[in-house]
């Protein structure tokens, strides 16, 4: 999951981005980026790799002055883990700055119109598609930021939890969500966003969960706007003041960590489809391998060198003959105990010894043309059924024993 983290405020917005950011890490990232308004420029600044690591560029490369700023932690979904998908992504014009976790679906149709229109993208990622469509119906419509953020969300499919600003109204903050948390935090004066609350319960304890569907501007010297995406009718925010310490609003609730992860799953494996599975067309659309996809289907094969091959088939073997020994142990066990753990743990290690194995064969055949590779796959179905009954024969022969 993504993490986000924005303020505006009195205070210097820098150090509270970067503290929000790392108690955000549990959630996982793999690169991370920060934004902030100097009061003449936006100064970005993001990297793949640990919030420690984009602290330390930061520091070096732009200027940390500023009380109105974004940050995020990065999950790579489209484009690749590195310094320029990762976020903040500004618009075309430099005017808007955005932050974005989840999955715009049909990012690549918007993508093909905006050049069309004359736009330029740096990135492989949907949230640069995502500010430049804010952009061009500000442009377009001559609105201002919350109500072209409005209009966009209305064209696009999918998950979001969204951070913008404009650096020519550096007093507000439009903030979004669908099917993606976010929470603001409500000081004097001042204003925080998170993915939870975890960056601002120090400062605050008061705060506002967006509902589905749901967008606010944040402004200094005014209360929240709030109102539904859908149809841009007004919604009056809870103000909701939290009872929980840091680490009971990290665990959202639940007694333990695992029994949060536990619960969470039916929501990362809807996460993990979304925008890959296209139920409605029958289709399982990987972006890493669609974009490619003339480049597999022209490919004869694969071409390394004998010694990748030979690795990764040696290597496999080996690993797989220890799980195969202490199956044959286990059943040694089993036979002179008349242990059904050990009867189980018998046929658990033979089945962990089999991974290896095909792996290897797997990973060698993929270097090898379509002849060989279908003999290479015969070969190691003989071993392993070979290995299993040998196994099997050997634990009846033990029990028989007994």
């Amino acid at each position: 999951m993504c993490g986000i983290v924005g303020y505006i405020g009195h205070r210097d917005a820098y150090p509270i981005i970067m503290k929000g950011l790392q108690r955000l890490e549990y959630r996982g990232y793999d690169s991370a980026g920060v934004a902030l308004f100097d009061g003449t420029k936006i100064n970005l600044s993001k990297t793949k790799g640990k919030v420690e690591d984009l602290n330390g560029k930061a520091q070096s490369e732009i200027s940390l002055s500023g009380n109105i700023g974004i940050g995020h932690t990065r999950w790579a979904t489209h484009g690749v883990p590195n310094d320029v998908n990762s976020h903040p992504h500004y618009s075309n014009s430099g005017d808007l700055v955005i932050i974005h976790n989840g999955i715009i679906e049909n990012y690549d149709a918007i993508r093909k119109e905006l050049i069309k229109r004359g736009y330029v993208f740096h990135s492989e990622t949907d949230t640069e598609v995502l500010v430049n469509l804010i952009e061009e119906v500000k442009k377009k419509e001559k609105v201002k930021l919350g109500k072209a953020v409005q209009i966009a969300l209305n064209q696009v499919v999918g998950a979001y939890a969204i951070a913008v600003f404009d650096r020519n109204k550096p007093d507000e903050i439009a903030v979004a969500r669908l099917g993606s948390p976010l929470a603001i935090g409500v000081g004097e004066d001042e204003f925080f966003i998170a993915s939870d609350a975890s960056p601002f319960i120090e400062f605050t304890n008061k705060s506002v969960y967006l509902e589905d569907g749901e967008m606010a501007i944040v402004r200094l010297g005014k209360e929240i706007r709030l109102r539904k995406i859908k149809d841009d009718a007004v919604a009056y925010p809870m103000i909701q003041e939290l009872q929980l310490n840091l680490e009971e609003i990290e665990k959202n609730g639940y007694d333990h960590f695992m029994l949060k992860e536990i619960y969470e799953q039916p929501r990362a494996i809807k996460d993990t489809f979304r925008g890959r599975l296209l139920a409605d067309q029958g289709l399982i659309k990987m972006s890493g391998i669609h974009e490619n996809l003339e480049r597999f289907l022209n490919a004869g094969r694969i071409i390394s060198s004998e010694k990748s091959v030979w690795k990764y088939f040696v290597l496999g073997s080996l690993f797989g003959f220890l799980p195969c020994g202490l199956s044959y142990s286990a059943f040694a066990a089993a036979a002179a105990t008349g242990s059904m753990y050990s009867g189980f743990l018998s046929a658990l290690f033979f089945g962990l010894g089999t991974v290896p194995v095909l792996f290897a064969f797997g990973m060698a055949s993929a270097y090898m043309g379509k002849q060989l590779r279908g003999a290479l796959y015969k070969a190691a179905g003989i071993l392993v059924a070979a290995a299993g009954i040998y196994f099997i024969i050997k634990g009846v022969r033990l029990y028989a024993g007994m």
